[in-house]
Order: structure tokens, then sequence, then C-alpha cells
């Protein structure tokens, strides 16, 4: 069980270190599952000669990360109207900073690569259809050159958020396996 402090954070029972918010927590998981999806999904797709497969993948790909930034921008958004916890007491400095560096760059990402994708697709690959279902309306245009541009700096970010995404896994293991200093729990669902 969680004790809000009235600020955004709470106090779960039996521990001294404040917990995020549950609207935090949520949207926390919903994004890591998005981004979860679109890593592997990016890779395989590239990867892929044209037809039916890759272009499933395409548009499965195009629609999490529509998916993807709709829900960091109301985390953005829960998280300046919210705030978080402090950092855990038992961080060290290094911790803190590797910690803060890692999140605020995945945070960025996850913005700016839904950004570049939308763009090149208007430029080079439209129609796209979210989940199949409500057309989304692409109405940039451009050169194929620039569409290549965009998707080159697109991927080359992917790369990126791939590489953060493992060293935050890293640093949940950490915490999680090695040290069992508790501050998964302050992203865990409350049960």
């Amino acid at each position: 069980m969680a004790i809000s402090d009235g600020g955004g954070a709470a106090v779960r029972e039996g521990s001294s270190s404040p917990v995020y918010s549950a609207p935090a927590r949520w949207l926390h998981w919903l994004t890591a599952a998005c981004v979860l999806a679109l890593i592997p999904a990016g890779f395989v797709m590239a990867r892929l000669g044209e037809g039916p497969v890759a272009n499933a993948l395409y548009e499965l790909h195009k629609s999490v990360g529509m998916t993807a930034f709709a829900i960091v921008v109301v985390r953005i958004a829960v998280r300046l109207t919210r705030g978080a916890p402090p950092p855990d007491q038992g961080l060290t400095p290094f911790e803190r900073a590797l910690s803060t560096w890692v999140h605020r760059a995945m945070y960025a990402l996850v913005f700016v690569m839904p950004i570049l994708g939308y763009l090149g697709t208007s430029m080079c690959c439209a129609p796209v259809n979210l989940f199949w279902l409500a057309p989304v309306p692409l109405d940039i245009s451009g050169s194929e050159a620039t569409a290549k541009a965009i998707f080159t700096a697109h991927k080359a970010l992917g790369f990126t958020l791939a590489a953060l995404v493992a060293l935050h896994l890293a640093g949940v293991f950490r915490h999680a396996v090695i040290k069992r200093d508790g501050v998964l729990r302050r992203m865990l669902p409350v049960r």
C-alpha cells in the first residue's frame, strides 16, 4: 500500500523511499511496452524485403510509434504537473547523474523519433492508417532525398535508444538483483 505525500509521490509502507505517482507508473509501463515493441520491429522490418509481412510490420511500427508519442506527451504533462519523487537516498552521485541523463535522453528520443518518423513517412510513404483503422493525415511534402535523410536520423536514434534501454535495464537488474535496494519498487504498479 502507498501513502501519498500530496506532491505526486507516495511512500510505500515498509519503505523510506518515495514511489512515483500511479499515473506516472502506468505511463512508464505503457511507454516501456511500446518501446520494447518498436525496437525489435524496427530492426526486423528494415531487414525484410518488400512484401506483406514487411508492410504489416511498417504499419504496426508507425501505429505503435504514434501511440508512444501520445503517451510520452501525457507523461511529460504528468511529470510537469505532479512532479516526481526525489532520487533514492541510497544512490551514489554517479548513479544519480547517470540515471538523470539516461532518463532525459530516453524521454527526448521517444518524443523526437515519432516526429521524425511522421515527417519521413509524410514525404515518401503515405498513407498511414492507425492500427489499420483510422487514416492519419500526412500533409508535409518533401523530396525523397530529404525523407531518406530523416529516416537515416530516425534509424541512428533507434540504435541510440536501444543502447539507452539496455543501460536502463542493466541499472534495473543491478538494483533489483545485485544491490536489492528497493529502487525498482518506486516504479512498480501498486498491487
